[in-house]
């Protein structure tokens, strides 16, 4: 949901996600009725949320991807509670948390989570039935999407956060902007630096530090429109986006 979106306009990606809201398998299935003996009052307190979080290890499969996930948490690193409850993930690792950059006019974060999940998704003994009606076709897919784990990539301003958040591991936020960074990136390990491109412009080399590329340009208004992995011989790796015809001079 990353490649080349727009992180200022990412509370609106958050609600975009929703119909990759999960579910663990069976849980729908396993409640009743309202009234029934499944449908205990605790077991309408207990069904996933977004915004939960929880101390331990990250997940390993994002830690053997990320080499900043495997550092040890620093002060720097902590987030409070507040801006991690809004985010689209469940299972939120708070060790797990790490400040990657600051940006022109904010500060970049990585924030691992177990789940990805944009909103809540109770039992059919604590929903209304037309709620239960309108979920039952996205089943399939909310359990799919909740068998995987969750990156979100977290600019904080002074008084809003805009997040972008994907399953992982795979391609996640590659390649974003912003209001005073035109132009930054999560990135695998093995990638030394990126080469991005602009619509109307010409091409430019970044250097990757803890698993992020970002260019701050407070001045510039330009958007980018292609990106390339590259290695420390500058050997491209991979083709992440290219520009249409027409983007680049």
């Amino acid at each position: 949901m990353s490649r080349g979106g727009r992180a200022a306009a990412a509370s609106a990606l958050a609600l975009a996600v929703v119909v990759a809201i999960a579910v663990p398998a069976g849980s729908l299935a396993a409640a009743g009725p309202a009234g029934s003996p499944s449908a205990r009052a605790s077991d309408c307190r207990t069904y996933p949320r977004p915004g939960t979080s929880i101390a331990g290890r990250t997940p390993p499969t994002l830690a053997a991807e990320y080499a900043v996930l495997r550092h040890r948490q620093r002060r720097v690193d902590r987030l409070a509670l507040g801006w991690l409850r809004p985010l689209p993930e469940s299972g939120i690792v708070t060790d797990g948390v790490r400040f990657l950059a600051r940006a022109t006019y904010g500060r970049v974060y990585l924030v691992p989570a177990w789940h990805l999940l944009a909103s809540p998704l109770a039992p059919p003994g604590c929903v209304t039935k037309a709620r239960r009606q309108s979920e039952r076709g996205l089943l399939p897919q909310l359990r799919s999407q909740y068998a995987h784990r969750a990156l979100c990539l977290v600019i904080v301003f002074d008084q809003q956060e805009s997040p972008t958040c994907g399953t992982a591991p795979g391609t996640v936020d590659a390649l974003l902007y912003a209001p005073g960074s035109p132009g930054f990136g999560l990135v695998p390990d093995g990638v030394a630096y990126v080469t991005v491109h602009y619509v109307g412009g010409g091409p430019q080399r970044v250097r990757v530090r803890d698993n992020l590329w970002i260019v701050n340009d407070a001045l510039a208004i330009k958007t980018p429109c292609g990106l390339a992995w590259l290695d420390s011989r500058g050997t491209v790796l991979r083709t992440v986006q290219s520009c249409s015809a027409g983007d680049t001079t």
